[in-house]
C-alpha cells in the first residue's frame, strides 16, 4: 500500500455513466476520496487502485484511477462495488495505519 498525492479527482462524463449503471455516484466516488481510501498499484495490469469507505461505511469501493501530466490530477478510468478480496485488502492496510 502506499499514499496517491490527488489535489484533483476527475470524472468524465462517458465514466460517471459507467459508476451510475454499478449504482456508483460522483458524491460517492468524492467520499471515498476524502474519507479513508487505501492505495494499491495492480501489479498485473501497472494501475493504481483507491479502495475505500463513503461516508458512514455504507459500502467499499474500488476505483482505477490514472495520474494525468500535472501533479495532483488524477482521472477516474473505472469502479465497482469492492469484493471479498478488496476489503480484505482494504482493511489489511486500514490496519496498518491505526
Amino acid at each position: 500500500m502506499s499514499t496517491r498525492f490527488i489535489d484533483e479527482l476527475r470524472i468524465s462524463p462517458r465514466v460517471e455513466d459507467k459508476l451510475a449503471a454499478r449504482g456508483i455516484s460522483p458524491d460517492d466516488v468524492l467520499e471515498v476520496l476524502w474519507g479513508q481510501p487505501a492505495f494499491f498499484r495492480d501489479k498485473v495490469r501497472g494501475r493504481d487502485l483507491m479502495i475505500g469507505p463513503t461516508d458512514g461505511s455504507r459500502r467499499l469501493i474500488t476505483m482505477v484511477i490514472e495520474p494525468q501530466g500535472d501533479e495532483g490530477i488524477w482521472d477516474v478510468v473505472t469502479g465497482w462495488v469492492s469484493g471479498k478480496g478488496e476489503e480484505t485488502r482494504w482493511k489489511s492496510a486500514a490496519s496498518r495505519r491505526g
